[in-house]
């Protein structure tokens, strides 16, 4: 696509993206809910508990419906994670693994994505968690708005873990208070057809230039897109610009 999205553009999507989530019955709450949530995390004060949390989120949404299959799972692997307590996982991993396949809980590749848990629980266990959070934040920036922007280094020691990868990595920065665009296919196919390049850099800058037509956040922007694609109806994402007049659609 060789026209880029103008400003009037971004402003109509971001409109008809919240409008595609309020439409869904309950969405709305729950998106507003999480933006809340990931807005009070700072990645400096953060807990070993809530990263293990979101780790386990990050890496149990691999290729499965996050609505359909992992929410309606997710009490039963938190109780099989002990409620995410690093020691209960690093001294009783057959447990976990054991509850983890049980009907109604486990989900795609559950053994292997319970591994990768274990493994981080135990990187924390043996490292300590100031050591782990320091390689979380070692060579972060912050934004004109004071928000963590983190590293290469980062997302390259988290992407070194079973199952994680670049995507997921920065899934976890994100829902751990890093302000930060994920590159997945869902964000991947928003930047296509406004006219960006469809790749990390393509993704980011389309989130960078919605977050600063609409005064929000990059993270912002990627739960609201992402979640209009992913769990509502997107059918209703079309528009024509009266501006340039660019025609969107997500089919």
């Amino acid at each position: 696509m060789d026209q880029k999205a103008c400003q009037n553009c971004l402003q109509m999507l971001w409109d008809m993206a919240w409008k595609t989530i309020e439409n869904q019955p309950g969405l709305g709450a729950i998106v507003e809910g999480e933006i809340d949530a990931i807005s009070k995390r700072n990645p400096e004060t953060m807990t070993a508990n809530v990263f293990l949390h979101e780790y386990t989120w990050s890496v149990f949404g691999v290729g499965i419906s996050i609505q359909k299959v992992l929410e309606p799972r997710w009490a039963g692997i938190r109780r099989a994670f002990g409620d995410f307590d690093i020691s209960y996982i690093v001294n009783s991993p057959e447990t976990v693994l054991s509850q983890i396949v049980a009907p109604g809980v486990r989900v795609l590749n559950v053994s292997r994505k319970a591994k990768s848990v274990i493994v981080m629980a135990c990187e924390i266990q043996n490292r300590g968690w100031d050591a782990v959070k320091a390689d979380l934040l070692h060579g972060h920036s912050t934004n004109q708005s004071g928000m963590f922007i983190p590293s290469n280094y980062a997302i390259q020691y988290l992407d070194d873990f079973p199952q994680v990868g670049t995507t997921v990595a920065k899934y976890i920065l994100k829902n751990v208070g890093f302000d930060i665009d994920k590159d997945d296919l869902h964000l991947k196919r928003y930047a296509c057809h406004l006219g960006y390049p469809d790749s990390q850099e393509g993704v980011h800058e389309m989130c960078a230039d919605i977050a600063l037509v609409v005064k929000s956040t990059v993270r912002e922007v990627d739960t609201v897109l992402w979640n209009a694609s992913a769990k509502a109806d997107r059918g209703t994402l079309r528009f024509d610009c009266p501006q340039c007049y660019l025609h969107f659609e997500l089919l």
